[in-house]
């Protein structure tokens, strides 16, 4: 067998595990959901990585389209709509409407433009939201950094950069090694600050 058919299939299997677990880490996202459900107040929960990470979805979403890479496709579509639900219920439960407003606007704004961008463009802005998304969370890594956390990133980002590796995608390539640069972050503050048994009520 060829070894560029042998490295596709590997890349294959790659990009169905990485979207696999991309999309298993959303779903296991759905108990903040749960959690200001029950209480009926989401103030606790801080919204901006919420944001940033559905736009740097949406991102994706246009990019795997324009693409035509059913691999981005799916696990970015599928994990618009599970973050769409932790959204819509923090906002639901929350006094503020500004940033609700916000990222509606900005959604509805890349909506309309994206179909008109080169794939190019598509996969800039789609690293420019990977990265808004990898740092959006530095307050609370530098606070209370969460080691299961940090290795979810280092694993699911790890296998998107080696996917994007093995096609020559630098775009998907870098913006995931950012990535798992700031999870090895987490995982080496977490483990260093985190004092046994620490459940800090912040965890998104």
């Amino acid at each position: 067998m060829p070894t560029t058919t042998i490295m596709a299939e590997y890349r294959a299997r790659i990009g169905c595990i990485a979207g696999f677990l991309t999309v298993s880490s959303f779903v296991g996202n759905l108990t903040m959901a749960w959690r200001v459900w029950i209480v009926g107040d989401s103030s606790g929960v801080a919204f901006l990585p919420m944001a940033t990470t559905i736009l740097c979805l949406h991102a994706w979403f246009h990019y795997g389209l324009a693409a035509s890479n059913s691999d981005v496709i799916w696990a970015s579509a599928c994990g618009l709509i599970l973050m769409a639900v932790n959204v819509i219920v923090h906002r639901t439960f929350s006094y503020d409407y500004g940033p609700g407003t916000i990222l509606s606007a900005t959604l509805v704004l890349m909506f309309l433009v994206s179909p008109m961008m080169p794939v190019t463009w598509l996969g800039r802005t789609a690293l420019a939201w990977t990265l808004a998304c990898n740092v959006a969370p530095v307050a609370r890594i530098l606070t209370y950094p969460l080691p299961e956390i940090g290795l979810w990133t280092v694993v699911i980002c790890g296998l998107w950069a080696l996917y994007g590796g093995l096609g020559r995608n630098v775009l998907l390539l870098v913006s995931n090694l950012v990535g798992v640069v700031v999870g090895s972050v987490e995982v080496a503050l977490g483990s260093w600050m985190l004092p046994p048994n620490s459940f800090p009520r912040e965890l998104f």
